[in-house]
């Protein structure tokens, strides 16, 4: 196994516990709204980014309520979920200080690659107190397009300058691991709100960052 340089961890339902913030938030409002709107229907948009799932919504509400009262819809809900934040909300998942300090010790660079947005990416690991440990942060600002396109995950690459075999994606999402494939990157899904599924193609699928270490050492990443 070559030798690990660079380790790549999504944001959202992987180092934050954020997913369940994002659906509590949106279907609160769509509640109000009388909008029909289940956990299923955001499972469906899992992983996209803010453009893509705001288009998404549209294309599925507005014969139904009209585009303006689907934009409202999105507008309120991603207000509700930066108080729920503010509240409190969106804690480290498990094993994330870690891994980081794991990486630390054994010389590998981490980044994050996120389909959110910089400000809210950036907003979210600060919080936590973890923003300063990344050597690097890639969001849906820096990149045409989100997940699943690789866009994110060869911007990672070549920052570092580093072949995909030294390279390693951390993910929970559908459209992340999808992103890592079509960059030629090997990934581990530690799950969040979606299993896996059995024509993903993964080096491993673990219960928590917890496990991450552990993994490396065994496999010969280290």
């Amino acid at each position: 196994m070559a030798k690990l340089e660079v380790l790549i961890f999504d944001m959202d339902g992987l180092l934050i516990d954020s997913e369940q913030v994002y659906y509590l938030g949106s279907q609160k409002i769509a509640d109000q709204y009388e909008m029909a709107y289940t956990k299923e229907t955001y499972l469906e948009g899992l992983g996209l980014s803010d453009e893509e799932l705001y288009a998404w919504y549209h294309k599925i509400y507005d014969d139904i309520h009209g585009a303006d009262l689907v934009t409202r819809f999105i507008e309120e809900s991603y207000a509700c979920c930066l108080d729920l934040f503010e509240q409190g909300e969106g804690k480290l998942k498990p094993g994330v200080v870690e891994v980081l300090d794991f990486c630390a010790q054994h010389q590998i660079k981490t980044c994050v690659a996120s389909s959110n947005t910089r400000p809210l990416v950036k907003q979210l690991l600060e919080k936590q107190g973890i923003f300063e440990r990344f050597d690097a942060v890639f969001t849906a600002d820096d990149v045409a397009k989100a997940k699943p396109d690789p866009a994110l995950f060869i911007a990672a690459k070549e920052y570092f300058q580093t072949q995909p075999q030294h390279m390693l994606v951390l993910e929970d999402s559908h459209n992340g691991i999808l992103a890592a494939n079509r960059a030629d990157i090997s990934v581990i899904m530690i799950p969040d709100l979606l299993p896996p599924t059995v024509d993903m193609q993964m080096e491993a699928v673990l219960e928590s960052l917890s496990d991450v270490p552990h993994y490396l050492v065994e496999q010969g990443f280290i």
